[in-house]
């Protein structure tokens, strides 16, 4: 009886608080509905964390090309969130591209082999890949 006293006196307390915060009449309050996050695995949470801060910077952090430093670049960034860039390009291509430097017009992004590791740059490539914040492609 003794160990029920504390679980009983915790429980009344909580119950009269929220009893109590409540205005008399007040409705309660609505629940939001929050958007819908598809949940991404260890290895694509570890890419979007690089990718966010090597990449957004002119490929936007929704990886739609609306990158802060877009608007100052001669060619625009490619949408990553579309199924026509998922279809054209796999993850070894996104791999070899952050493995190597590029043929123009895509110079212009740094060369990340030497300074991400292999599976940083697969990280990286399985983020791009992933499906967009809504889970849905454009």
């Amino acid at each position: 009886m003794k160990a029920l006293l504390p679980f009983l006196l915790v429980t009344a307390t909580t119950i009269g608080g929220l009893w109590l915060s409540r205005s008399p009449g007040s409705p309660p309050a609505p629940s939001e509905s929050l958007p819908w996050t598809p949940p991404l695995n260890r290895t694509q949470e570890t890419g979007r964390r690089i990718y966010l801060r090597r990449c957004a910077w002119c490929h936007g952090q929704q990886r739609d090309g609306y990158g802060t430093n877009a608007p100052r670049l001669a060619i625009a960034p490619p949408d990553f969130t579309t199924d026509d860039f998922r279809r054209a390009h796999s993850k070894s291509v996104l791999i070899d591209w952050l493995d190597h430097p590029r043929p123009r017009p895509a110079w212009l992004c740094p060369n990340w082999g030497a300074t991400l590791t292999p599976p940083e740059r697969n990280a990286v490539a399985e983020y791009v890949l992933s499906r967009d914040i809504n889970g849905e492609a454009k």
